[in-house]
């Protein structure tokens, strides 16, 4: 858990393990599971994702979310 000072109440960051592509993993969100993510920028394009949870999300379409995100890095290899 980051620390207060650096948190985010509107975006989680999170690093794609080694060896998957960060725009592969989007891909595979995207098109297998119906969910959208943003990658990294600039020096972290492929080395993160970009999970937004602004506005009126429930707790059920995080659930979703990071369900879908362990398959779709099984999907890619992730053990």
């Amino acid at each position: 858990m980051p620390n207060d000072d650096i948190a985010s109440c509107s975006l989680t960051a999170v690093k794609v393990p080694e060896g998957i592509h960060g725009g592969d993993l989007i891909r595979q969100l995207r098109n297998k599971y119906r969910i959208e993510v943003a990658g990294g920028q600039e020096h972290l394009r492929g080395k993160i994702i970009r999970i937004s949870h602004m506005g009126y999300v429930h707790e059920s379409d995080m659930l979703l979310t990071l369900t879908a995100l362990r398959n779709a890095l099984k999907d890619l290899g992730w053990h």
